[in-house]
């Protein structure tokens, strides 16, 4: 949590445009401008989410990340990653 907040903090203070990959669902929706949701066949893009909106119309910057997690909008978003993942469309658990 404490690098996640520095990483946040970093990227306000001198802007720079960062691709970062990661398989943590809430490091990616408390980091990110935006999620591109990927499925498991190679190149499949699932969704383009646009988090940066979320983040400034509530203010996130000024929160501790313990209380954006629990924020309704972070949790849909979170949630809805969740789905794409498991979805048929995804390769996962919804495709037998």
């Amino acid at each position: 949590i404490i690098m996640q907040e520095e990483l946040v903090r970093l990227a306000r203070k001198n802007p720079r445009t960062v691709m970062f990959i990661t398989h943590g669902v809430e490091e990616a929706v408390y980091l990110a401008d935006r999620v591109v949701v990927m499925g498991k066949k190679p190149g499949r893009l699932l969704e383009i989410m646009d988090i940066k909106s979320h983040r400034q119309a509530e203010g996130w910057e000024a929160m501790p990340i313990e209380q954006v997690m629990d924020l309704p909008t972070f949790v849909h978003l979170r949630s809805h990653i969740w789905k794409l993942l498991k979805s048929k469309d995804a390769g996962g658990a919804g495709d037998h």
